[in-house]
């Protein structure tokens, strides 16, 4: 599945942001992701070339650049929505973001996470070839032509709380709030066996508007209201450069 997207980031402390949700609720309705709850959690484990070119294109501000990713959700607040139909089983996304310009294009296929969670416990094939031979994905040739072609490894994981809300007229409008986002060392795969790294200061989050065409009048006029300015945020290219501060030391 190949979309379009617009992607703009906004740093926010975390009391703003509960005030920001109330103003959203006459616009904006809870993502059913969250399930009964308010929240679910994120846990990505991103690819990348063994010198980071993924994340120096990212550093470089090149106009088009790759993101690879595994990604799994919290089986608890998922609604139902975690296991697609495979028994209660969870699944694991594998998905590429590229970005041309200011366009976010994303593929995104699903396996089930038993069948994913092998591939990357055996450090061997994963540092080999996580993508070679037969892939367990379907439907994302694109995805799968990048890593071979990149020679793509586990490079690093980022974890955190989201809070997401889906416009009520528009549900193709989203707006997320990431929460405690941390990173973990690749060789942690998917799992939480050892403690993460905060990113940033706690009571910080980051607000993400996520539309295919133009922002509506109604949402311009509270991020103008609460004052927020447009940044540039790669939760990955923190976590890179968190986990690897030594060797980007002298690359950089």
């Amino acid at each position: 599945m190949l979309a379009q997207r617009h992607e703009l980031k906004y740093f926010i402390d975390v009391e703003t942001a509960a005030q920001l949700r109330l103003d959203l609720e006459p616009y904006m309705a809870k993502d059913p992701h969250c399930g009964d709850g308010e929240s679910y959690m994120v846990n990505s484990l991103y690819f990348d070339t063994t010198d980071f070119e993924f994340f120096a294109r990212k550093i470089d501000g090149q106009r088009y650049r790759h993101k690879i990713r595994l990604r799994t959700y919290s089986p608890t607040t998922c609604n139902g929505d975690c296991d697609g139909g495979n028994g209660g089983e969870e699944k694991v996304f594998l998905e590429m973001k590229k970005k041309l310009n200011n366009c976010i294009f994303k593929s995104r296929s699903s396996a089930p996470l038993s069948k994913i969670l092998p591939l990357l416990e055996d450090d061997a094939n994963a540092d080999e070839g996580f993508f070679n031979g037969q892939t367990i994905f379907r439907g994302v040739d694109d995805i799968i032509y990048i890593a071979k072609q990149f020679q793509v490894v586990p490079s690093v994981g980022v974890y955190y709380r989201r809070r997401a809300l889906m416009g009520k007229q528009d549900d193709r409008l989203r707006i997320t709030f990431d929460e405690q986002v941390s990173a973990r060392h690749r060789r942690l795969g998917l799992g939480l066996d050892e403690k993460p790294q905060l990113l940033f200061d706690p009571k910080l989050a980051i607000m993400e508007i996520k539309v295919n065409n133009w922002l509506p009048l109604w949402l311009v006029r509270i991020v103008e209201e609460y004052n927020l300015s447009l940044r540039s945020i790669s939760k990955y290219c923190y976590a890179v450069m968190a986990q690897n501060a030594n060797m980007l030391d002298s690359r950089y």
